[in-house]
């Protein structure tokens, strides 16, 4: 059930009557019809809410499923507010009556749903338009951007007995962040690695925060993140209470990870321990929503949080071949097999120092690589290993090929 409302939504009308909704939507599917689709407006995923499930009852069936759709609306406006907005900003937002919520919606569909005589269960998927609700939140003062952002990964680090875990069960920390409420943020997404068995091939946890940048990215890329921001928690005793927590917040660079600053969260008397530890994620996913990266320059308190000063970074070290230089190169391939083919041979060029993954596409990455030589060495290299460089457009990044001599290797 499929239903176009851009037209005359907003006329208090479509409240009064269901015969008039039925002619509205006869209406519109004859202009559906005679117009070409590309003429018709595209929904924006941005402002599209899936999932709205409402269960009501009336004195009827017909009157308990327009109650149904009133919820479907006004549920799917919380839940695109939590979406663009900060959490403070959706505390004051004011859910605008159910004709103004008519006029911001561009179409609904009913995924599924169950009635009886007075009962009525459904499955909405809510489509808003933009223009109108940007609109609308600014006559109550808010303001948003509705770019969709690449995630950032999450890594949540315990600190114990002189060592860190990651993965397992003896990461209390790990599981706090499992235990999250769903991320459906715009302003920034956040992932955690579901730690099976190939994300611990790739990152065993086993090395604490001396872990290979290039693991960590190549991680990251697989799930759609941009950033990682690692998280390393350990507590200390708070007067022989409940410990608080020290959170030292590291960004992932070529060099190794970068230490930002350290966060302390106090426990609070007779808190349990499964609820302190979440209060403190929940405050941590708060603080990375904001320009995390940035090194602070002094210590500060925010949301009883302490911020210590910045301190160095953790280096980590590649094998030394000699002075480096960093390229910018595009690599090209028509299938997942050629794509693996072809960064495992990158990755085992002499000379090679590190490769990080910036992006990836169905038929291109974009690669960082740190060469110990100049271009014509890199060339060079590339060539003896069976991949062709050559300079991309104006202003571009090098472009790289598999030559059908990498194609016919046996690895």
């Amino acid at each position: 059930m499929f239903l176009k409302k851009d037209m005359i939504m907003a006329n208090p009308i479509y409240k009064q009557s269901v015969a008039c909704r039925i002619a509205f939507c006869m209406f519109i599917a004859l202009i559906a019809m005679a117009f070409p689709h590309n003429l018709m407006a595209q929904p924006n995923p941005a402002y599209t809410i899936e999932g709205v499930e409402v269960d009501v009852t009336a004195k009827n069936a017909v009157l308990a499923r327009e109650k149904a759709l009133d919820e479907a609306q006004s549920k799917a406006y919380q839940m695109l507010a939590e979406r663009l907005l900060t959490p403070e900003e959706v505390a004051s937002l004011k859910i605008p009556d159910p004709i103004t919520l008519s006029s911001l919606v561009q179409d609904f569909e009913v995924v599924k749903e169950q009635a009886s005589s007075v009962r009525y269960k459904g499955t909405y998927i809510v489509r808003f338009r933009p223009n109108a609700m940007k609109s609308q939140m600014a006559s109550q003062g808010k303001t948003y951007s509705d770019t969709i952002k690449k995630p950032v990964m999450v890594l949540p680090m315990f600190g114990t007995n002189d060592r860190s875990v990651l993965w397992g069960d003896s990461n209390p920390w790990m599981m706090a962040w499992r235990n999250l409420p769903a991320d459906k943020s715009l302003l920034q997404p956040m992932v955690i690695p579901l730690g099976d068995a190939q994300d611990i091939s790739e990152l065993s946890g086993d090395e604490g925060i001396q872990i290979d940048p290039m693991a960590v990215q190549e991680l990251a890329s697989r799930y759609n993140a941009d950033d990682v921001a690692i998280l390393l928690a350990t507590s200390k005793k708070n007067t022989g209470q409940l410990e608080n927590l020290d959170i030292n917040l590291y960004k992932n660079g070529f060099e190794g990870v970068v230490f930002v600053k350290t966060i302390t969260i106090p426990s609070l008397p007779n808190e349990a321990q499964n609820v302190f530890y979440a209060r403190a994620a929940a405050q941590l996913k708060s603080v990375l929503r904001g320009e995390w990266k940035g090194d602070v320059i002094e210590s500060q308190t925010v949301m009883n949080e302490t911020v210590a000063p910045t301190q160095p970074a953790v280096p980590y070290t590649p094998p030394v071949l000699g002075p480096s230089s960093i390229y910018m190169v595009v690599a090209k391939f028509s299938s997942v097999q050629e794509w693996v083919k072809l960064k495992s041979t990158v990755d085992k060029i002499y000379g090679m120092q590190g490769t990080m993954i910036k992006g990836l596409k169905p038929r291109e990455a974009t690669l960082e690589l740190r060469f110990a030589g100049d271009g014509l060495a890199l060339s060079a290299a590339l060539q003896n290993a069976g991949i062709t460089m050559k300079a991309g457009a104006q202003g571009a990044p090098f472009e790289i090929y598999p030559s059908p001599s990498l194609s016919n290797r046996v690895y």
